[in-house]
Order: C-alpha cells, then sequence, then structure tokens
C-alpha cells in the first residue's frame, strides 16, 4: 500500500490523479492557529502555505475523515474555520464515502511507526510539545477531536509498547503522548482511503509517516502560499480567514490549467511568467496593464523572487493596486472585486510598513 501512489503515477491515469488532492483536518487547525486562539501549531506557516497551494493547484480538494461518527455528527462550523471558508467557496469537499477506522493496523505497523515517530519526537523535542499542548488545551480542536474519534487506533499497541520514557522527553503526559501518536499513525489510514483518488498533503507533523516521499512533492515549483504568507507579514493582506479564502478562490479561477504539473519543465523564468499572467488575469484593470507589466517584470527580474518554488512576490502581487491607484480611475474587474483584500487595497493607498521577510517553504524544508 505505501508505494501505491509512487506507482500510479506512471500509470495511464496520472492526468487525471494529479487534478486531485487531499488535506487533513489537522492542518486546518494550524492554519487556524496564525488568526486565533492562545496556543499555536509551530507548523501554522507552513500549513497556510501547504493548503493555499493545495487549493489553487488542483481542481478538486478532498478532506478525510478519521470516522462515520465525525460524518454522522459533523456540524461544518465545527471544522477548522479555514476549511469552512474553503468549502463556503467551493474550494474543498469532505471525503464521505470512506473513512480512516476501515483501514486497518496491525501491531507490527504500527511498531514501525512507532520507531519513526519517536525519531521524529526526538529530532524537534519542542515542536512536538507546542504542537500537542495546542491541540490538547485548545477547546475547538480538542472538542472536535473527542467527538469525532470515538477510540484511539493503536489503544492495543499503546498498552503493551516499550516504556522508553518518551514521554519524559518532551516533558508531557503520557496521555498527550498518545494523543499525538494516534494523529500520527492514521497518517497511514488517509493514505488507504485516498488511495487511488487524491494526491495526500499531510500536515507537517506527519511527514515522517510511512517510509517514502511522495512523489508529488518533487513537483512543487511554484508557490501561491508563500506569496500569500509574504503578504500577511508585509501587511499588505488583512488578517482575517475570509478574506484571505475570497482572494485564494479568485487566484485559484484564474489559474485554470497552469499548475505544478504544466509548469513542472519550465525554466523558473517561464514559471513567474505564469504567475504574472495569473494575476493579471485576476481583474485588475486593463488600463493599469502597461504600468504592472513594467513593475512585475523588475521584481521577477530579482534572483529572491526567482528563488525556488518561485513566489511572484506579495509585495508585487498585493502591491498592483496601489498602481492602481495613480493612474486607473475606471472600475475593477468583477472577479477583483469581490475578494475583500483587493478592495481594501485599492480603497486605501497607503504604502505598509515591511516586516521581516518570512520563513520560505518549500521541498526539503
Amino acid at each position: 500500500m505505501t508505494d501505491a501512489l509512487d506507482e500510479r503515477a506512471t500509470s495511464g491515469n496520472e492526468q487525471e490523479l494529479l487534478k486531485a488532492a487531499a488535506c487533513d483536518i489537522t492542518t486546518g487547525w494550524g492554519v487556524d492557529s496564525l488568526f486565533e486562539f492562545q496556543l499555536s501549531d509551530p507548523w501554522a506557516e507552513e500549513c497556510l502555505v501547504d493548503l493555499i497551494d493545495v487549493i489553487v493547484n488542483h481542481a478538486s480538494v478532498k478532506v478525510p475523515l478519521p470516522s462515520k461518527q465525525a460524518l454522522d455528527k459533523m456540524d461544518m462550523g465545527e471544522l477548522p474555520k479555514s476549511l469552512f471558508e474553503a468549502h463556503k467557496r467551493k474550494l474543498l469537499s469532505l471525503k464521505t464515502n470512506a473513512f480512516a477506522e476501515s483501514v486497518e493496523l496491525p501491531e507490527a505497523i504500527l511498531a514501525t511507526e512507532y520507531v519513526r515517530f519517536r525519531e521524529c519526537c526526538l529530532d524537534r523535542p519542542s515542536k512536538i510539545r507546542d504542537w500537542v499542548r495546542f491541540h490538547r488545551e485548545t477547546p475547538r480542536p480538542r472538542g472536535q477531536n473527542i467527538k469525532h474519534v470515538p477510540s484511539y487506533v493503536v489503544d492495543a499497541f499503546w498498552s503493551s509498547r516499550p516504556q522508553d520514557g518518551l514521554e519524559d522527553c518532551l516533558d508531557i503526559s503520557e496521555e498527550y503522548l498518545n494523543y499525538a501518536f494516534d494523529v500520527y499513525a492514521r497518517t497511514i489510514q488517509y493514505h488507504g482511503v485516498l488511495e487511488g483518488e487524491a494526491w495526500y498533503f499531510r500536515h507537517p507533523f506527519r511527514k515522517t509517516a510511512i517510509a517514502r516521499r511522495d512523489r508529488v512533492e518533487t513537483m512543487k515549483c511554484t508557490s501561491w502560499g508563500q506569496a500569500f504568507l509574504d503578504g500577511m507579514h508585509q501587511g499588505l493582506i488583512k488578517h482575517r480567514l475570509p478574506d484571505v479564502m475570497d482572494l485564494v478562490a479568485t487566484v485559484r479561477a484564474a489559474s485554470g490549467d497552469v499548475n505544478w504539473y504544466s509548469l513542472a519543465d519550465e525554466t523558473e523564468e517561464k514559471r513567474a511568467q505564469a504567475m504574472q499572467d495569473i494575476a493579471l488575469s485576476c481583474g485588475l484593470p486593463g488600463k493599469v496593464k502597461d504600468s504592472v507589466l513594467r513593475t512585475l517584470r523588475i521584481a521577477l527580474s530579482s534572483a529572491a523572487v526567482l528563488s525556488s518554488p518561485v513566489s511572484l512576490g506579495a509585495g508585487v502581487f498585493f502591491g498592483l493596486g496601489y498602481i492602481a491607484i495613480g493612474e486607473w480611475k475606471g472600475r475593477v474587474h468583477p472577479a477583483a472585486s469581490r475578494a475583500r483584500i483587493l478592495q481594501g487595497i485599492i480603497e486605501r493607498p497607503y504604502l505598509p510598513k515591511l516586516s521581516k521577510p518570512a520563513k520560505r517553504y518549500g521541498p526539503g524544508t
């Protein structure tokens, strides 16, 4: 099972598979922690980048569920707000015909995964501690887990696992550690229920589960998610999930068939040009096109913008509105007018104070 996705990548169905992706609820909670909650997911920024990139680069995005009970008791408002806002805009949907609990995890597999889990914990103890505290001490994610996960799939194994003192190394309780391993092990189950349907983009905590790297991870060559994150750091994007998802929907609609897979074999210059074209087709007025193109060409010639994976450069993309202020007297294209972020930029011609550049995420990070 673990190599099935890689094998399918060489089959005749590859093009269909590349249109579909999946992300987990854990990633959604990570994104939410950037916008609310007292505690936060230590991978929150990476979660935001991944979620946006998955949505923009795929025709459909599924969210797998841990159990049939999760579907039966599902209140869409209980989802992480990031996933709820994306669902409202038809950017993703729940997978309702198969659930993680249907995939059995024999003790031998759990024993192997526990070795990887232990190595993951010892490699980054503070991150694991902060992550599990966020999930167990924040009411919304904790409440959803209690409601949707009737029992831990790792319980039988857990009672007989080696007493290696891992919880002491992490300075957390055994219950917290049990929870963390249950989430980690469910990675295999999600791969099982998504097999043949979609690429599964896991939460960063889960990326060491299963001893292989999905081929799709090597095909990431552009990053709208990174551009959005840069924009948030620079104050160009309102720090509100509905606003972010409005613009994600606009970019996805403008992207069409231009994505990681169509750009995989192109040069960095052509990838950057493609992102520039998408930015322009998002609906900014044609009257400022020449000025916009000049600005983008200057920025896209910069080594910083042409880093891998390519990010348009949030200061350029989200700065298009500022150019419009000075040179455009007409109306905003309907596609742009629906994005409240662009409305705010066009209505208020101020220059933001630039903050420290955001960390860049991509293959190997």
